[in-house]
């Protein structure tokens, strides 16, 4: 009989333990961790990013606008706002964690968000000369950004955005 009741007891923590960690993540203050690597390690460790952009449709086409998600003017220019917003907290959350670049980075990303505005996958191709250590650490820092901040306009579908963007020191 008090075995009975020790696995019952047991089945009741994992239970509650389960809901208590579901609803931290519902609660919206921590995200899953999106992936982030330059585009030649990712293709090296086999992400398709071709694949990747038949599933996360255009967020903005300046060819053909009726494939992009956001398809006005206005719609675009509140993306790129939201874009441009996340863009510098990334900067300001660097800054505030001491990452320092020591001179004017260049860098080619495409960021894949899911529908609500979360990162999924961060891509990069740093256009200037950068260590590795500080790509790790680079990466590490957008992924802890990432896991808690998210682009400030949702769709009704996955979308991505790609740009050039130039780090500096603040």
């Amino acid at each position: 009989m008090k075995v009975y009741h020790i696995l019952k007891i047991r089945k009741y923590f994992f239970t509650l333990l389960i809901i208590f960690n579901f609803s931290l993540c519902a609660s919206g203050q921590q995200f899953q961790l999106p992936y982030v690597e330059s585009v030649k390690r990712a293709q090296a460790e086999g992400i398709n990013i071709v694949q990747l952009d038949s599933m996360y449709r255009s967020a903005v086409n300046v060819v053909d606008s009726s494939l992009a998600v956001f398809k006005t003017k206005e719609m675009s220019d509140n993306l790129i706002g939201s874009y441009q917003k996340f863009l510098r907290g990334l900067g300001k959350y660097l800054h505030e964690n001491h990452f320092e670049w020591g001179k004017e980075t260049k860098c080619w990303n495409r960021i894949y968000f899911n529908a609500d505005g979360r990162v999924d996958y961060y891509l990069f191709d740093f256009k200037t000369d950068v260590r590795d250590e500080k790509t790790e650490r680079f990466k590490e820092l957008f992924k802890s950004y990432a896991s808690r901040h998210k682009i400030d306009i949702s769709a009704p579908v996955k979308f991505a955005q790609c740009g050039h963007v130039t780090f500096r020191d603040q």
